[in-house]
């Protein structure tokens, strides 16, 4: 299990299309996730 936002990440990162730095803000309908 994860934080799907995370993975997202993880992956666009893989194919160029993030830096290795960022943050990741993630809502949904019972939590939310920020994730430097």
């Amino acid at each position: 299990f994860g934080v799907d936002a995370a993975f997202s990440y993880k992956y666009n990162q893989h194919l160029g299309m993030c830096n290795n730095d960022g943050i990741v803000i993630s809502s949904g309908f019972m939590t939310s996730h920020v994730i430097p």
